[in-house]
């Protein structure tokens, strides 16, 4: 039986071994677990190969931001994994250009979830008010 944190591993790895890198499956896998074990995953990520689990990772939830999806599970990998690993990315230029990437990506889709917030907070005001005058 393998490990929990070698199934987040081949996961990851079949995620890039394409043209277009699938992350839902490691996703899916992630949210499927409970939070010790998730924060056993990150944890244990392994410095070796240039860091390559951590860029993984942090492509991962990039990837995830993009499918508009699972906001509060995303943000939520994101902040453990920046607890147990920034100190690493910010002395690791790689890792370093990585997170700035993510940074902005997730200021452009906070940007856009707090605009359809806002849109819906303004339709309800209309139609309340319509249905009350």
């Amino acid at each position: 039986m393998m490990g929990v944190c070698v199934w987040v591993e081949q996961l990851l790895d079949e995620a890039e071994q394409s043209d277009t890198p699938n992350y839902g499956p490691a996703l899916q896998h992630l949210k499927g677990l409970g939070p010790a074990a998730i924060d056993l995953e990150f944890q244990t990520l392994s410095l070796a190969d240039d860091c390559k689990r951590h860029k993984q990772v942090m492509r991962m939830i990039e990837a995830s931001m993009d499918t508009n999806r699972d906001f509060n599970v995303v943000q939520a990998l994101l902040n453990l994994f920046l607890k147990y690993h920034g100190e690493t990315i910010i002395d690791t230029a790689g890792l370093l250009e990585l997170a700035k990437q993510l940074r902005q990506k997730q200021r452009e889709h906070w940007l856009r979830l707090e605009t359809l917030c806002q849109n819906n907070l303004c339709l309800i005001k209309y139609f309340s008010g319509i249905q009350t005058g």
